[in-house]
Protein backbone atom coordinates (compact mmCIF):
# COMPACT_ATOMS: atom_id res chain seq x y z
CA UNK A 1 0.00 0.00 0.00
CA UNK A 2 1.42 3.15 -0.79
CA UNK A 3 1.35 6.77 0.97
CA UNK A 4 2.36 10.21 0.28
CA UNK A 5 4.80 11.65 2.47
CA UNK A 6 3.60 13.90 1.64
CA UNK A 7 -0.22 12.82 6.00
CA UNK A 8 -10.11 15.41 16.66
CA UNK A 9 -9.38 19.03 16.37
CA UNK A 10 -9.06 21.39 13.72
CA UNK A 11 -5.81 21.61 11.68
CA UNK A 12 -5.23 25.69 12.78
CA UNK A 13 -4.80 23.74 16.52
CA UNK A 14 -1.86 21.89 15.35
CA UNK A 15 -0.54 24.72 12.89
CA UNK A 16 1.41 23.12 10.43
CA UNK A 17 4.88 23.92 8.74
CA UNK A 18 4.49 26.02 5.59
CA UNK A 19 5.69 22.98 3.62
CA UNK A 20 2.62 21.17 5.49
CA UNK A 21 0.03 22.98 3.78
CA UNK A 22 1.42 21.42 -0.04
CA UNK A 23 1.05 18.53 1.01
CA UNK A 24 -2.27 18.36 2.48
CA UNK A 25 -3.53 20.05 -0.64
CA UNK A 26 -2.20 17.84 -2.78
CA UNK A 27 -4.08 14.98 -1.00
CA UNK A 28 -7.15 16.23 -0.79
CA UNK A 29 -7.02 16.50 -4.39
CA UNK A 30 -5.93 12.75 -4.68
CA UNK A 31 -8.59 12.17 -2.09
CA UNK A 32 -11.45 13.60 -4.07
CA UNK A 33 -10.09 12.17 -7.11
CA UNK A 34 -9.80 8.86 -5.57
CA UNK A 35 -13.83 8.59 -5.03
CA UNK A 36 -14.44 9.33 -8.34
CA UNK A 37 -12.04 6.03 -9.78
CA UNK A 38 -13.63 4.03 -6.62
CA UNK A 39 -16.67 4.51 -8.22
CA UNK A 40 -15.02 3.92 -12.14
CA UNK A 41 -13.43 0.99 -10.94
CA UNK A 42 -15.88 -1.23 -9.37
CA UNK A 43 -16.89 -2.27 -12.70
CA UNK A 44 -13.88 -3.95 -13.89
CA UNK A 45 -12.10 -4.72 -10.45
CA UNK A 46 -13.06 -8.36 -8.38
CA UNK A 47 -14.62 -7.86 -5.04
CA UNK A 48 -10.67 -8.41 -3.31
CA UNK A 49 -9.12 -5.71 -5.20
CA UNK A 50 -11.64 -3.15 -4.82
CA UNK A 51 -11.82 -3.95 -1.36
CA UNK A 52 -8.35 -2.99 -1.13
CA UNK A 53 -8.01 0.38 -3.04
CA UNK A 54 -11.03 1.19 -0.94
CA UNK A 55 -9.32 0.60 1.95
CA UNK A 56 -6.01 2.54 0.59
CA UNK A 57 -8.22 5.52 -0.14
CA UNK A 58 -9.91 5.26 3.32
CA UNK A 59 -6.72 5.64 5.29
CA UNK A 60 -5.37 8.40 3.42
CA UNK A 61 -9.50 10.25 4.09
CA UNK A 62 -8.65 9.52 7.48
CA UNK A 63 -5.29 11.45 7.68
CA UNK A 64 -7.17 14.52 6.30
CA UNK A 65 -9.69 14.24 8.79
CA UNK A 66 -6.74 13.62 11.62
CA UNK A 67 -5.66 17.55 10.38
CA UNK A 68 -9.28 18.82 10.59
CA UNK A 69 -10.65 18.41 7.10
CA UNK A 70 -13.18 15.47 7.17
CA UNK A 71 -15.15 15.98 4.15
CA UNK A 72 -13.45 13.16 2.29
CA UNK A 73 -13.93 10.41 5.31
CA UNK A 74 -17.60 11.53 6.30
CA UNK A 75 -18.70 10.00 3.13
CA UNK A 76 -16.74 6.53 3.35
CA UNK A 77 -20.38 4.84 4.87
CA UNK A 78 -22.36 6.06 1.51
CA UNK A 79 -19.42 4.76 -0.45
CA UNK A 80 -18.61 1.92 1.09
CA UNK A 81 -22.37 1.12 0.75
CA UNK A 82 -22.65 1.90 -2.64
CA UNK A 83 -19.53 -0.01 -4.04
CA UNK A 84 -20.46 -3.01 -1.36
CA UNK A 85 -17.30 -3.04 -0.01
CA UNK A 86 -17.07 -4.94 3.71
CA UNK A 87 -15.15 -2.13 5.46
CA UNK A 88 -14.11 -4.06 8.18
CA UNK A 89 -12.83 -7.33 6.17
CA UNK A 90 -10.81 -4.55 4.14
CA UNK A 91 -8.62 -2.69 6.62
CA UNK A 92 -8.62 -6.12 7.89
CA UNK A 93 -6.91 -7.37 4.98
CA UNK A 94 -4.63 -4.06 4.76
CA UNK A 95 -3.37 -4.83 8.44
CA UNK A 96 -2.29 -8.13 7.61
CA UNK A 97 -0.52 -7.24 4.21
CA UNK A 98 0.60 -3.80 6.06
CA UNK A 99 2.27 -6.14 9.11
CA UNK A 100 3.99 -8.04 6.73
CA UNK A 101 5.60 -5.39 5.26
CA UNK A 102 6.76 -4.24 8.58
CA UNK A 103 8.26 -7.38 8.92
CA UNK A 104 10.58 -7.88 6.46
CA UNK A 105 10.82 -4.12 4.20
CA UNK A 106 13.84 -1.31 4.62
CA UNK A 107 14.01 1.97 3.52
CA UNK A 108 11.35 4.31 1.91
CA UNK A 109 9.54 1.44 1.86
CA UNK A 110 9.26 0.56 5.51
CA UNK A 111 8.75 4.20 6.06
CA UNK A 112 5.58 4.01 3.88
CA UNK A 113 4.61 0.98 5.91
CA UNK A 114 4.92 2.66 9.16
CA UNK A 115 2.98 6.11 7.72
CA UNK A 116 0.18 3.19 6.57
CA UNK A 117 0.43 2.09 10.49
CA UNK A 118 -0.30 5.94 11.70
CA UNK A 119 -3.06 6.22 9.14
CA UNK A 120 -4.37 3.51 10.76
CA UNK A 121 -3.96 4.82 14.31
CA UNK A 122 -6.17 8.12 12.90
CA UNK A 123 -8.61 5.71 12.44
CA UNK A 124 -8.80 4.82 15.80
CA UNK A 125 -8.77 8.06 17.32
CA UNK A 126 -10.94 9.67 14.10
CA UNK A 127 -13.90 6.76 13.15
CA UNK A 128 -15.30 6.40 17.00
CA UNK A 129 -15.91 10.41 16.76
CA UNK A 130 -17.44 11.24 13.11
CA UNK A 131 -19.64 7.73 12.76
CA UNK A 132 -19.03 4.95 15.28
CA UNK A 133 -20.30 2.45 12.93
CA UNK A 134 -16.33 0.60 13.03
CA UNK A 135 -16.85 -0.09 16.75
CA UNK A 136 -16.85 -4.01 16.46
CA UNK A 137 -14.43 -5.27 19.43
CA UNK A 138 -12.27 -7.52 16.84
CA UNK A 139 -12.29 -4.18 14.00
CA UNK A 140 -10.42 -2.64 16.97
CA UNK A 141 -8.43 -5.06 18.23
CA UNK A 142 -6.80 -5.32 14.57
CA UNK A 143 -5.67 -1.71 14.42
CA UNK A 144 -4.16 -1.91 17.87
CA UNK A 145 -1.91 -5.11 16.64
CA UNK A 146 -1.14 -3.19 13.38
CA UNK A 147 -0.06 -0.46 15.28
CA UNK A 148 1.96 -1.93 17.96
CA UNK A 149 3.39 -3.80 15.12
CA UNK A 150 4.88 -0.74 13.62
CA UNK A 151 5.99 0.85 16.96
CA UNK A 152 8.34 -1.68 17.44
CA UNK A 153 10.11 -1.56 13.75
CA UNK A 154 13.86 -0.78 13.84
CA UNK A 155 14.21 2.14 10.98
CA UNK A 156 17.39 1.94 9.24
CA UNK A 157 18.77 5.85 8.06
CA UNK A 158 16.50 6.42 4.86
CA UNK A 159 13.27 5.34 6.84
CA UNK A 160 14.09 7.61 9.09
CA UNK A 161 14.96 10.36 6.63
CA UNK A 162 11.28 9.68 4.93
CA UNK A 163 9.67 9.64 8.27
CA UNK A 164 11.23 13.04 9.21
CA UNK A 165 9.30 14.73 5.90
CA UNK A 166 6.41 13.09 7.12
CA UNK A 167 6.51 14.38 10.37
CA UNK A 168 7.19 17.81 9.47
CA UNK A 169 3.95 17.83 6.98
CA UNK A 170 1.39 15.89 8.97
CA UNK A 171 1.23 17.60 12.54
CA UNK A 172 -1.78 14.85 12.97
CA UNK A 173 -2.61 14.63 16.86
CA UNK A 174 -0.43 13.44 19.56
CA UNK A 175 -2.68 10.75 20.52
CA UNK A 176 -2.33 9.28 16.96
CA UNK A 177 1.18 10.16 16.33
CA UNK A 178 3.94 6.56 16.41
CA UNK A 179 6.56 6.91 18.54
CA UNK A 180 8.79 5.33 15.86
CA UNK A 181 7.38 8.51 13.38
CA UNK A 182 8.26 11.18 16.70
CA UNK A 183 11.43 9.34 17.12
CA UNK A 184 12.39 6.91 14.84
CA UNK A 185 15.04 4.05 16.63
CA UNK A 186 17.37 2.24 14.77
CA UNK A 187 19.17 -1.20 15.33
CA UNK A 188 22.37 0.06 17.04
CA UNK A 189 19.81 2.33 19.36
CA UNK A 190 18.66 -0.54 20.43
CA UNK A 191 21.52 -2.31 21.16
CA UNK A 192 23.11 0.52 23.25
CA UNK A 193 20.15 0.19 25.97
CA UNK A 194 17.44 1.43 23.41
CA UNK A 195 18.43 5.28 23.15
CA UNK A 196 16.54 6.78 20.28
CA UNK A 197 18.38 9.17 17.50
CA UNK A 198 18.52 12.49 17.92
CA UNK A 199 16.34 14.74 16.31
CA UNK A 200 17.82 16.31 12.96
CA UNK A 201 19.30 19.05 13.10
CA UNK A 202 17.64 22.39 11.01
CA UNK A 203 20.40 23.88 9.16
CA UNK A 204 17.97 26.53 7.22
CA UNK A 205 14.69 27.57 8.24
CA UNK A 206 11.44 25.23 7.16
CA UNK A 207 11.38 26.27 2.88
CA UNK A 208 8.69 28.91 2.83
CA UNK A 209 5.61 27.74 0.60
CA UNK A 210 3.80 30.67 -1.13
CA UNK A 211 0.95 30.64 -3.65
CA UNK A 212 3.24 32.13 -6.53
CA UNK A 213 6.00 29.72 -5.93
CA UNK A 214 3.42 26.95 -8.16
CA UNK A 215 2.59 28.99 -11.06
CA UNK A 216 4.86 27.55 -13.59
CA UNK A 217 5.78 28.95 -17.03
CA UNK A 218 5.91 26.07 -19.40
CA UNK A 219 6.08 23.20 -16.85
CA UNK A 220 9.28 25.20 -14.99
CA UNK A 221 10.06 26.51 -12.03
CA UNK A 222 9.30 29.96 -11.61
CA UNK A 223 12.47 32.50 -11.16
CA UNK A 224 10.77 32.90 -7.63
CA UNK A 225 10.92 29.44 -6.37
CA UNK A 226 14.62 28.91 -8.12
CA UNK A 227 15.86 31.61 -5.81
CA UNK A 228 14.17 30.36 -2.69
CA UNK A 229 15.31 27.07 -3.13
CA UNK A 230 18.79 28.94 -3.48
CA UNK A 231 18.47 30.31 0.38
CA UNK A 232 18.51 26.86 1.32
CA UNK A 233 22.15 27.08 3.05
CA UNK A 234 23.88 26.85 6.42
CA UNK A 235 26.49 25.46 8.49
CA UNK A 236 26.84 22.56 11.24
CA UNK A 237 29.27 20.16 13.11
CA UNK A 238 29.33 16.41 12.80
CA UNK A 239 28.39 14.41 15.99
CA UNK A 240 32.50 13.77 15.53
CA UNK A 241 33.60 16.99 15.19
CA UNK A 242 33.83 17.32 11.61
CA UNK A 243 32.18 20.81 10.08
CA UNK A 244 29.54 21.04 7.12
CA UNK A 245 28.40 22.80 4.98
CA UNK A 246 25.39 22.85 2.67
CA UNK A 247 23.85 25.07 0.04
CA UNK A 248 20.94 23.61 -2.72
CA UNK A 249 20.15 25.08 -6.08
CA UNK A 250 17.45 24.24 -8.27
CA UNK A 251 17.75 24.90 -12.04
CA UNK A 252 15.07 25.43 -15.06
CA UNK A 253 15.09 22.01 -15.44
CA UNK A 254 14.26 20.75 -12.44
CA UNK A 255 17.82 19.64 -11.45
CA UNK A 256 18.26 19.81 -7.61
CA UNK A 257 21.76 20.18 -6.87
CA UNK A 258 22.81 19.98 -2.83
CA UNK A 259 26.61 21.29 -2.31
CA UNK A 260 28.20 19.46 0.83
CA UNK A 261 31.43 21.19 1.67
CA UNK A 262 33.70 21.24 4.52
CA UNK A 263 35.68 18.65 6.50
CA UNK A 264 32.71 16.32 6.45
CA UNK A 265 31.76 16.32 2.78
CA UNK A 266 33.20 12.61 3.17
CA UNK A 267 31.63 11.28 5.47
CA UNK A 268 27.82 11.99 3.94
CA UNK A 269 26.11 8.65 3.99
CA UNK A 270 22.95 9.68 2.00
CA UNK A 271 20.86 12.83 0.97
CA UNK A 272 17.34 13.34 0.22
CA UNK A 273 14.45 15.22 -0.44
CA UNK A 274 11.56 13.77 0.34
CA UNK A 275 11.22 10.47 -0.29
CA UNK A 276 13.73 11.05 -3.42
CA UNK A 277 17.37 9.67 -2.68
CA UNK A 278 19.93 12.51 -4.49
CA UNK A 279 23.34 10.66 -5.80
CA UNK A 280 27.08 12.21 -6.20
CA UNK A 281 28.49 12.28 -9.25
CA UNK A 282 31.20 9.86 -9.79
CA UNK A 283 33.84 11.93 -10.58
CA UNK A 284 33.65 13.13 -6.42
CA UNK A 285 33.27 9.22 -4.73
CA UNK A 286 36.55 8.67 -2.59
CA UNK A 287 38.86 5.75 -4.83
CA UNK A 288 39.76 4.59 -1.48
CA UNK A 289 39.24 4.45 2.66
CA UNK A 290 42.48 6.20 2.71
CA UNK A 291 41.34 9.13 0.35
CA UNK A 292 38.32 9.75 1.81
CA UNK A 293 40.35 10.04 5.59
CA UNK A 294 43.31 12.44 3.52
CA UNK A 295 43.14 16.07 4.73
CA UNK A 296 42.77 17.26 1.09
CA UNK A 297 39.88 15.34 0.65
CA UNK A 298 37.98 15.66 3.74
CA UNK A 299 37.35 19.38 2.78
CA UNK A 300 36.76 18.76 -1.17
CA UNK A 301 33.05 19.96 -1.94
CA UNK A 302 31.34 17.08 -3.15
CA UNK A 303 27.80 17.83 -5.03
CA UNK A 304 24.78 15.42 -4.39
CA UNK A 305 21.93 15.80 -7.28
CA UNK A 306 18.65 14.48 -8.78
CA UNK A 307 16.47 15.48 -11.51
CA UNK A 308 12.44 15.65 -11.00
CA UNK A 309 11.55 16.14 -14.53
CA UNK A 310 9.92 13.09 -14.66
CA UNK A 311 7.39 13.72 -12.03
CA UNK A 312 4.12 15.41 -12.23
CA UNK A 313 4.13 19.04 -11.68
CA UNK A 314 2.12 18.80 -8.55
CA UNK A 315 4.45 16.48 -7.21
CA UNK A 316 7.57 18.41 -8.13
CA UNK A 317 6.29 21.15 -6.13
CA UNK A 318 5.51 19.14 -3.27
CA UNK A 319 9.03 17.70 -2.96
CA UNK A 320 10.92 21.35 -3.64
CA UNK A 321 8.52 22.80 -0.46
CA UNK A 322 9.84 19.99 1.11
CA UNK A 323 12.95 19.50 3.50
CA UNK A 324 16.29 18.23 2.23
CA UNK A 325 17.85 15.79 5.01
CA UNK A 326 21.26 14.80 4.99
CA UNK A 327 22.94 11.75 7.01
CA UNK A 328 26.47 11.71 8.32
CA UNK A 329 28.70 8.66 8.46
CA UNK A 330 29.48 9.43 12.37
CA UNK A 331 25.18 9.31 13.01
CA UNK A 332 24.74 13.28 11.91
CA UNK A 333 21.15 14.14 10.36
CA UNK A 334 20.60 17.92 9.01
CA UNK A 335 17.81 19.51 7.82
CA UNK A 336 17.51 22.08 5.09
Amino acid sequence: MNSESEHSGSAADHGHEPGGAAAIAALQRRVNQGIDNLRTDAARLDAQDLAGEFSSWLLRAVRLAAVGDPEGFDQWPALASELGVDVTASIREAAMDGLETLDDARGERLAEAIIDAEDAACLRLIEPQRSNLLSDESFARILLLWVDGAEGVLTDEDAASVLDSHRASWPIPAEARLSVVETPLGELDHRLAATSIPPAIRLAPVFEHAEELATFDGGRPTDGMIRRFASRRGRAETPSGRHLEVEGTLDPHWQVTVWIKGTASALVRGVRIGTRALEIHPDFVPSSEGEADSEADQGRPRPWSVSLAGLPLEVRTRLVCGDVAISTLDGGRFLV
